[in-house]
């Protein structure tokens, strides 16, 4: 960890929607991550009448598979991706904070937060740093700004593709350009979705772990092949809805990983060639396999109006965002185009988007790590570098600037 020693320590948190991801100031990648969604056990949630508290949520995956019947999950963001249960919020925090061992009182924190995240919502978590957690200064970090500081540049377009949405943002001397951005209102949650549609068309039913345990025939173990695997249901007298549709979307997130491509070669009929079948075998032993449609789910991304999504193209999008900006940017930020998120992975999109915005326009350089961890963590790794920073050290909100000007302070100090 590269820690100067005129540099406060530091915790740096990313909330997204899918992932929480935390570690401290100075590191490459975050040290740990948790699901951003929750739990919530049946006496929390039919008790109404009393405010539920920070610990009455089940945070990270682990703790949720220890509480299996009468969990509901619920998300902390709502259908945006703006915060809006801090309760949960405040949970994540103090888990994601024990996990890596940190003192938030005694460290200064970090939020890489999203880069069109409202007033509202920035002063209660300012608020919530320093009333309930302590914390000596806090500083709230753009996520677009932090994609490019990751990727070397303090000028450049990114491209956050995240589970909900994919944000498009032009970045000028490290601060975003007023009213150039674009969120389209597709993301990596849609892909999975249409994964779901694809199983389900095929005739085959997802199965998350804990619903069954495998076991071997006596017969068979004897033998001198391999003993054959057999999988028994395991019964739940209380398991809810939105619990196993949590770890449905799970396997169909695994799928989408292993199975889903772009087509980077955009000239090519794919109805004209022929296309071999790769698969994937499921915890149960279902094996799902694709051949041609493994490319359907990412034209949620390429070409929206194929699936039916009122969303525009992304190749589309980034140009006019680029285009709407001043001419005298336009080559800085097509030779800077920075992206970052989880779908940043999806196998194939990187040598599409730069073969489609090549015909566009000359001189594009797209910017994203060849490391998966790399290019998803990369809004992260950003506010990590910004920390360690000698000359930002001026800029964190201290806890006496936050008791003598208030919470919407944070709006000077972090612009």
């Amino acid at each position: 960890m590269f820690q100067p020693s005129n540099v406060v320590p530091s915790v740096v948190f990313d909330f997204g929607t899918h992932t929480t991801k935390a570690g401290f100031g100075g590191e490459c990648l975050p040290r740990f991550l948790c699901c951003s969604s929750v739990g919530l056990q049946e006496t929390s949630i039919q008790n109404e009448s009393v405010t539920r508290k920070a610990s009455d949520f089940i945070v990270g995956e682990r703790n949720l598979l220890k509480r299996i019947e009468s969990t509901e999950i619920v998300s902390p963001f709502d259908e945006s991706g703006v915060m809006e249960n801090w309760e949960a919020i405040e949970a994540i925090i103090s888990y994601s904070s024990n996990q890596i061992s940190a003192d938030l009182s005694t460290n200064s924190v970090m939020i890489v937060e999203p880069s069109q995240n409202p007033k509202k919502e920035r002063e209660k978590l300012v608020e919530l740093l320093f009333e309930k957690f302590d914390v000596p200064s806090v500083y709230l970090l753009r996520s677009a700004i932090a994609t490019c500081f990751a990727n070397g540049r303090y000028t450049g377009c990114a491209v956050e593709l995240g589970a909900k949405a994919t944000d498009i943002t032009p970045v000028f001397e490290g601060a975003i350009i007023g009213k150039k951005s674009s969120r389209l209102s597709v993301g990596g949650d849609h892909l999975t979705g249409y994964v779901l549609r694809q199983v389900a068309e095929k005739g085959l039913e997802l199965n998350p772990f804990f619903t069954f345990r495998r076991r071997f025939h006596e017969e068979e173990s004897v033998k001198e092949t391999a003993p054959k695997k057999v999988f028994e249901r395991v019964e739940f007298s209380d398991i809810r809805e939105s619990y196993l549709w949590f770890w449905k979307r799970r396997l169909a997130e695994d799928i989408k990983v292993a199975l889903c491509r772009v087509n980077d070669q955009p000239d090519i009929d794919l109805n004209s060639i022929q296309i071999p079948f790769i698969s994937y075998e499921l915890p149960d032993g279902t094996v799902v396999e694709m051949g041609k449609e493994k490319y359907d789910a990412a034209d949620c991304l390429i070409d929206p109006s194929k699936v039916e999504l009122p969303s525009k193209s992304l190749v589309g999008e980034i140009i006019n965002v680029i285009e709407s900006c001043d001419s005298n940017l336009h080559r800085e930020l097509y030779s800077s185009i920075c992206l970052s998120g989880g779908t940043s992975n999806l196998t194939g999109l990187l040598e599409y988007l730069t073969v489609a915005l090549s015909r566009r326009m000359h001189k594009v350089k797209l910017l994203g790590s060849s490391l998966e961890a790399e290019r998803r963590f990369a809004a992260w790794t950003g506010g990590s570098m910004l920390a360690t920073f000698g000359e930002f050290q001026k800029m964190w909100l201290s806890k006496a600037e936050y008791e003598e000007n208030g919470k919407t302070f944070i709006h000077k100090k972090c612009p």
